[in-house]
């Protein structure tokens, strides 16, 4: 059975959508969906249920996951260790990579350099949420990741490396409640927390006052 429909089966798995499926691992969309209908024929099962607006997991898809992930996972272990035997550097990296993209380095410059030096590793990227992909680091899913999160957020039994420091700036109305603030002050006063709700607190009430006024 070719490895190949697993790898394609999880990431329509993760996305739920065939388009971005088949972007982040350079296929057509029709290919992937060939791929797919040729694994639920190898399996004798159906694995999504298709429709004209979703994706989603049958009953023999959600219990797929795992083990095609564990099977992933033992299948690159295998190629490690055979390689490294044979005193080969290969493998496959499988890096998390934060969704918007950080101006304090260029993460695409460092893959180039990275494959540049190493090109027997097959570099596999993806993107998400960092909470997200930290789960995943700590599960197996991922080797590693670029995220968003302050030091005191990473999990314990995560080894992490702080590779930047971005400052965060608020911005506000020239007139608004942060005029003047001591920065320092944000942290224990929150008055942004503040102004956003008295500010909702006035468009609820403005939307209230035109309802009642609507039927006259």
């Amino acid at each position: 059975m070719d490895l190949r429909l697993f790898r394609s089966f999880l990431e329509v798995a993760e996305t739920r959508n065939f388009t971005r499926a088949a972007a982040r691992i350079h296929l057509a969309q029709s290919a992937l969906s060939q791929q797919i209908s040729l694994l639920e024929r190898d399996l004798g099962v159906r694995l999504f249920h298709r429709t004209s607006r979703s994706v989603t997991l049958t009953e023999a898809g959600t219990a797929l996951v795992p083990l095609a992930r564990d099977l992933l996972r033992r299948t690159e272990r295998i190629r490690a260790e055979m390689d490294a035997l044979a005193g080969l550097e290969r493998g496959t990296l499988l890096i998390g990579l934060l969704q918007t993209p950080t101006p304090v380095f260029d993460i695409v410059d460092l893959l180039g350099t990275f494959r540049d030096a190493h090109p027997g590793i097959e570099l596999h990227v993806t993107d998400a949420p960092s909470e997200v992909m930290t789960a995943r680091v700590a599960s197996g899913d991922l080797d590693l990741a670029i995220v968003g999160l302050a030091h005191d957020e990473v999990p314990a039994d995560l080894d992490y490396v702080p590779l930047a420091v971005e400052p965060l700036v608020a911005v506000t109305a020239a007139d608004g409640v942060l005029d003047g603030t001591d920065p320092e002050a944000l942290a224990t006063s929150r008055p942004l927390a503040r102004s956003c709700t008295s500010r909702r607190a006035r468009a609820s009430g403005g939307a209230s006052r035109r309802r009642s006024r609507a039927p006259g």
